[in-house]
């Protein structure tokens, strides 16, 4: 009978690891395997996370920057069409008693900017940006040919969204009066920024 302690059995000659003891062969699947393995697959996991952890960021960063874009061009385009308009009070448009083709508008600019005025008569368009550089009270008179009914509005912003004021206004048979525009009143000091053009309308 082999004894506990002995290096080779006596039977075979094989050499045994002490009493219950068990060979390392070197092979994976020995008790050192198992082990080595896990370590590997976490390193796999956590380099795997960290990859994950970077694109995220690199994401969540383009996003950021598409955001931002949309923002800044959403504001250039309300900025340009709603925030450059004039402040104005108590806009007024009324058709002149004798010149039926002459319309008077007075208002009050609040805070400087564009006031746009914008006509529709006779199949064809008219509009007129004017700039208005000081507040104060203004008064403009415009007169046209025109054989039919007048569209005519005011366009200006009314706090943070842009309004209009427009009125409809019927004249005779005045085809021999001339297209201009009147400035009079306390402020006359507005720059036109955009030259009147007519356009048929379809």
């Amino acid at each position: 009978m082999a004894k506990a302690n002995a290096e080779t059995c006596s039977r075979c000659g094989e050499p045994v690891g002490g009493f219950g003891g068990a060979k390392n062969s070197g092979d994976p699947g020995s008790a050192d395997g198992p082990a080595l393995g896990l370590q590997g697959q976490m390193k796999e996991l956590e380099a795997v996370a960290k990859r994950n952890i970077r694109n995220s960021r690199l994401l969540l960063g383009i996003c950021g920057a598409i955001v931002l874009a949309l923002l800044l061009t959403g504001w250039q385009v309300y900025s340009s069409q709603v925030l450059s308009y004039a402040v104005l009070e108590d806009v007024t448009i009324e058709q002149d008693p004798v010149a039926q083709n002459r319309v008077n508008v007075a208002f009050n600019v609040v805070t400087p900017g564009r006031v746009a005025f914008d006509r529709r008569s006779d199949g064809s368009r008219t509009e007129k940006l004017d700039e208005f550089s000081t507040p104060g009270p203004v008064k403009l008179s415009w007169t046209w040919p025109s054989k039919e009914a007048i569209d005519f509005r005011v366009v200006f912003r009314g706090g943070l969204l842009r309004a209009a004021e427009q009125k409809m206004l019927a004249v005779g048979d005045v085809s021999n009066a001339v297209d201009v525009v009147f400035s009079h009143g306390f402020n006359t000091q507005h720059d036109t920024v955009h030259r009147r053009s007519e356009t048929e309308l379809h």
